[in-house]
């Protein structure tokens, strides 16, 4: 692997890894309050409350996972898998606020 192709994998995945942090804490406010108060109305296991563990259970089981395969892809110099991984660990969370933002209007 030439160190260019090096150069522009770890510059992706710095770029990927800061918007992966940045959407996270986002997605994971707004559920958390979406959450909190579906509780306080005693409607939790209504449509929504039910939709937003999905959507948290979602989260670990697809975002999380590919935020370490992309790290582990890079390590390997696996640069293409890496990059690809590390899109999709922010387009999860990115995807879900969008989501959750028009159905909580």
């Amino acid at each position: 692997m030439s160190s260019e192709s090096h150069k522009n994998a770890r510059k992706m995945l710095s770029i990927n890894t800061l918007v992966f942090g940045i959407s996270s804490l986002y997605f994971v406010y707004i559920v958390v309050n979406l959450l909190r108060e579906l509780v306080v109305k005693q409607t939790l296991m209504t449509g929504t409350g039910i939709f937003g563990m999905l959507v948290l259970v979602g989260f670990v089981f697809i975002s999380l996972r590919h935020y370490r395969k992309a790290w582990k892809a890079f390590s390997d110099l696996d640069y293409r898998a890496s990059v690809l991984s590390g899109v999709i660990s922010w387009a999860y969370p990115v995807g879900m606020i969008l989501l959750t933002l028009m159905l909580s209007r």
